[in-house]
């Protein structure tokens, strides 16, 4: 596993990962079916989406019908589980050399 997939998640495995909320977290997050690497010069990360936030909690809100609470609530249980999914990959290196 190259060292940036540690960080990269694909649509699949999030839809798994989280369920119902899942195209909900998806939007959130900016994560497409095709992967959201803007460049990715040796197609390591093809498919493979980095997590970030094109959308506010409002704008969420108001696409799928929710609270800004409830997004919120939502964000936090998805971010949680996401988490926790990736603690179980092997961790790049670390060189702690001094």
């Amino acid at each position: 596993m190259g060292k940036g997939l540690f960080y990269l998640w694909n649509r699949e495995e999030v839809v798994a990962l989280i369920g119902n909320d899942a195209d909900m977290v998806c939007h959130f997050y900016g994560i497409e079916a095709e992967g959201n690497v803007p460049v990715d010069p040796q197609q390591e990360f093809t498919g493979r989406n980095i997590l970030y936030r094109p959308w506010r909690v409002e704008e969420t809100a108001a696409r799928f019908s929710h609270t800004e609470e409830e997004v919120v609530q939502r964000m936090n249980e998805a971010t949680r589980i996401l988490f926790a999914a990736r603690e179980k990959r092997p961790r790049p290196f670390k060189d702690d050399k001094v």
